[in-house]
């Protein structure tokens, strides 16, 4: 895993809950981390194909959680 790919991943596990994509976008933005939200979605899709995190359906948006891997 890449150094901003391990950053990401911080971001990820800091969120105190399910986060939509702008939610984390903006959070990144605040840590003063760049990255365009079709990278966060790559990322967000490598990350549920190795079961890291899970995809939850809302009416109108799709939010994610990390795993519990335990």
């Amino acid at each position: 895993m890449t150094p901003r790919r391990q950053a990401l991943l911080v971001v990820f596990e800091e969120a105190d809950g399910p986060i939509c994509v702008e939610a984390f976008h903006d959070r990144l933005v605040a840590k003063g981390l760049r990255t365009s939200r079709s990278t966060l979605y790559k990322f967000i899709a490598d990350l549920l194909e190795a079961g890291v995190v899970m995809e939850i359906l809302t009416r109108d948006r799709r939010h994610y959680v990390v795993a519990d891997l335990a």
